[in-house]
């Protein structure tokens, strides 16, 4: 998109682009390598797949002998880790790519590091783009029954800090941070590259829109719809969420 040609110029860390012929004449800059091409969405999410699938490593899978793992219940055999006294239960999946720590709980029927929803359109038809990161699931977590995890994408992986605990039926979208002593109520759909702060509440049925903040000590009301940032000790409610006293 030509729009973004003084941020390309702008960025010192950018060193090649794909770039439509059409936009390659708006650049100025003699620094940037342009690879012309009729659409770049494409050529970089394809070149991306290829880098991702090259530089996959694999390791066995490592789980502690005081976890307790329901006979039902799968995980696979590579590049997961499972501390010690944790348990998983009956019907729950942990996928590759997944590290859980200490005395966490994983409940009946929960996938934990599934890949993420994201697709291109693209002058070839729809493009699956490969994740490629991780899920961290910290210390003394509760992931209630039935709900999802994604794993990170691209730089950002998926953290869920100490002390969370997650209800039944929430999705967490790839490349979420989710902080310390979280609460999250059922129903609630998270979506990608959010931020929540430590002792946030999030109220049942809730929906948070890709890339916002939810600052510490917040509450989110049940219900909520949030598109916006929310800062440190506030309480929204509604759709879209406002803040409320």
């Amino acid at each position: 998109n030509g729009k973004f040609v003084p941020d390309i110029e702008r960025n010192t860390n950018i060193k090649g682009i794909f770039v439509t012929k059409n936009i390659s004449q708006k650049i100025r800059s003699k620094k940037i390598f342009q690879i012309i091409v009729s659409d770049p969405k494409w050529y970089f999410f394809t070149l991306y797949n290829y880098f991702t699938i090259q530089n996959q490593k694999t390791t066995k899978s490592i789980i502690s002998s005081s976890a307790i793992i329901s006979p039902s219940a799968i995980i696979s055999n590579k590049n997961v880790k499972i501390g010690s006294r944790t348990i998983i239960e009956d019907g729950a999946i942990i996928l590759e790519d997944v590290k859980i720590g200490k005395d966490c709980i994983i409940r009946s029927g929960s996938i934990v590091g599934s890949n993420g929803f994201e697709y291109k359109r693209t002058s070839k038809g729809v493009l699956p783009v490969k994740e490629d990161g991780v899920l961290y699931i910290r210390d003394n977590v509760e992931i209630g029954a039935n709900s999802v995890i994604v794993k990170g994408f691209s730089y950002r992986n998926t953290i869920i800090g100490k002390d969370t605990k997650i209800d039944t039926l929430v999705n967490i979208s790839h490349s979420v941070h989710v902080g310390n002593e979280v609460f999250i109520g059922s129903l609630t759909a998270v979506s990608g590259s959010v931020t929540i702060g430590n002792k946030v509440w999030i109220g049942p049925g809730s929906n948070i829109s890709n890339s916002v903040n939810i600052g510490r000590n917040s509450e989110i009301s049940i219900g909520s719809n949030v598109i916006k940032s929310v800062p440190d000790n506030q309480r929204v409610f509604g759709n879209p969420a406002r803040i409320i006293k």
